[in-house]
């Protein structure tokens, strides 16, 4: 067969140019959660012969999104490194931005081949941030509604340039006006907390429901939580159950977090079985409230396996968990648990932890793997922490849920 021939061949079997929309379709689906579909879009971008270079790194940067996330697809970190790092080999200063993400992250599980990435200086989060600043922000002048949420995100955070809330609140604003979900979830934050202007809760729920209503999870559960604290809606806890089921059910682990402390509370939607069921979910997706709310509930029923949550929670170092873990421990009553639980009270206790420094009083005046010191009692008990007292497992999702950034 002639080359004449077989190009002719080829050209017929061409899908038709009606057919292939490019790049817009990703991002289209992508805002209106359709996250399957967008998912698809990007396959399709990032295969065409006939998308251009920044077509194929943004469809690249996007599909990092959503698998970084857990969008619509399992969260798989090593993924979305991958996607981030081609669209930096295509030239898309987006890819330095999620990756620059990632960097920050301590919990992102980065993999063995981290530091052959194609910028020497990946690891330098500040220093890729950047370098991505102003290609974004053009973009953003220019009426992209992505890059003007990530421009939001960048003065709200003071990632690559000094922080400032008021342009990242009107940054978020135009976003948010062009039907970025993510950007008018993190307007919502802003109007809740006040930075960048007023505070106006009213207003955030508001945002909040427009998002939820568009099908994206993160404001499907805070728009569950507008119902609980009535922004913008009269309080409904029906409602707001219905919301934060839904947002789990869409398989966002910090709302299988909420859901399992609301059924597992002392309301009308009590279901421990249930609660279980939820929070195992949550605690494998790296949840720490959900590890230590689940090893809480398990301490009467599975002690083994309880102790194996409060240690993957406190893996990390967090204050939560240490005091969590190190009181654990401590009412074991079995001396040979007292110096595991000591180190985990005073890792607690030093970053500020109140409960913890209360425990750590306890054990010095018993004696529990120390010798007894009234003395040293006093000064861990008279010690005033950073962090307020709180309940290492608190009934309450809204105690963590509302810092959510």
């Amino acid at each position: 067969m002639s080359k004449l021939c077989a190009l002719l061949i080829f050209l017929a079997l061409w899908p038709p140019a009606a057919a292939f929309c490019g790049y817009a379709e990703a991002e289209a689906a992508f805002t209106r959660g359709a996250y399957a579909v967008a998912d698809e879009e990007c396959d399709r971008v990032i295969r065409s012969l006939k998308t251009t270079r920044k077509e194929r790194g943004k469809a690249h940067y996007l599909r990092g999104v959503m698998v970084r996330n857990g969008l619509g697809m399992e969260r798989n970190a090593h993924e979305a490194w991958l996607s981030y790092n081609a669209a930096i080999r295509l030239g898309c200063a987006r890819g330095k931005y999620g990756l620059a993400l990632m960097l920050r992250s301590r919990r992102s599980l980065l993999p063995a081949s981290a530091p052959e990435v194609f910028f020497p200086d990946a690891f330098h989060a500040d220093a890729l941030f950047a370098q991505a600043l102003p290609a974004l922000e053009k973009e953003a002048k220019a009426g992209d509604r992505l890059a003007q949420g990530m421009t939001g995100r960048m003065y709200e955070k003071g990632y690559g340039t000094e922080p400032d809330a008021q342009k990242a609140r009107e940054w978020y604003r135009r976003a948010a006006e062009n039907g970025n979900a993510a950007a008018q979830i993190n307007l919502g934050l802003m109007l809740l907390q006040g930075r960048g202007g007023a505070r106006d809760p009213d207003a955030a729920g508001r945002w909040f429901q427009i998002a939820a209503r568009n099908g994206d999870p993160r404001a499907q559960l805070l728009w569950g939580v507008a119902n609980l604290k009535g922004w913008s809606a009269p309080v409904s806890f029906d409602a707001a159950l219905r919301w934060i089921s839904l947002a789990a059910g869409n398989g966002l682990p910090e709302a299988q977090t909420a859901l399992g402390y609301i059924l597992s509370g002392n309301g009308p939607a009590r279901d421990l079985d249930s609660a279980i069921a939820v929070l195992t979910k949550a605690a494998a997706a790296g949840q720490t409230q959900a590890c230590l709310k689940l090893a809480f509930l398990l301490e009467g029923r599975d002690r083994k396996r309880a102790l194996r949550l409060y240690q993957e929670a406190a893996r990390f170092g967090d204050a939560n968990a240490c005091a969590a873990l190190g009181a654990f421990l401590a009412k074991s009553g079995a001396p040979a648990d007292y110096p595991d639980a000591l180190r985990f009270l005073r890792a607690a206790a030093e970053q500020g932890h109140s409960e913890a420094r209360h425990n750590m009083a306890v054990m010095y005046q018993n004696g529990w793997g120390v010798p007894p010191s009234p003395v040293a009692a006093w000064l861990w008990r008279d010690a005033r922490g950073d962090i307020p007292a709180q309940q290492a497992t608190p009934d309450s999702p809204l105690q963590w849920l509302i810092a959510i950034q």
